[in-house]
């Protein structure tokens, strides 16, 4: 069996996890994570744990141009070919990235961001993204998320909007007085009843 799921449970969903902004060597979306032990005992299983998708992680989007994330959506999208999923979890610009290989042609099924910057210069980009999730897409944002809200800077948005529900999601959930990382505690998902959105 797979540790952490009682026998005889049946996988519900693959699901994707997508890290943020040098978050590449966080522990949180690798196999054998409290959050990875928390979606197997549910049943639902970590996609391609063996050739987990990974971009560069860094920083982009301070002077107007999000090649980084473009470059890494297309790449989701190519491994989405090769790896079909039931749902993506995706952390701060980890989201982005989703939302580039979406707006690229990648089928989603379900999206859950998570601490996603919500970017003015991105609008488009989410509006041909929201086409291609073909079921659900939930956005989950923190009030004492700084991280997030300092993703909108060199958005071209004007001045600074304090924007933190994704206006194309069809579900904005906010997640209480917590952290950027903390969005991601597995207990917190148990609480909330957060996991119910991976099917």
């Amino acid at each position: 069996g797979v540790p952490g799921r009682p026998a005889g449970v049946v996988v519900m969903a693959t699901v994707l996890l997508v890290a943020g902004t040098h978050g590449r060597h966080d522990a949180w979306w690798r196999a054998g994570s409290p959050f990875v032990r928390a979606l197997e005992a549910r049943g639902h299983r970590l996609a391609a744990p063996e050739q987990p998708f990974s971009w560069a992680t860094g920083l982009d989007g301070l002077v107007g141009a999000n090649d980084e994330w473009e470059a890494a959506g297309e790449y989701l999208r190519l491994w989405l070919d090769k790896h079909p999923v039931d749902v993506v979890v995706a952390h701060s610009h980890g989201g982005l990235v989703c939302l580039y290989a979406a707006a690229a042609g990648a089928t989603i099924p379900r999206l859950v961001t998570v601490g996603t910057p919500v970017r003015a210069d991105l609008r488009t980009t989410r509006e041909y993204a929201s086409r291609r999730i073909t079921g659900f897409w939930a956005h989950l944002y923190g009030g004492l998320d700084g991280w997030q809200l300092l993703g909108e800077l060199g958005d071209g948005g004007g001045p600074f909007r304090w924007a933190r529900r994704m206006p194309e999601a069809h579900l904005n959930v906010w997640g209480g007085w917590t952290r950027h990382g903390a969005l991601l505690d597995p207990d917190r998902w148990t609480a909330r009843g957060w996991w119910g959105w991976l099917g």
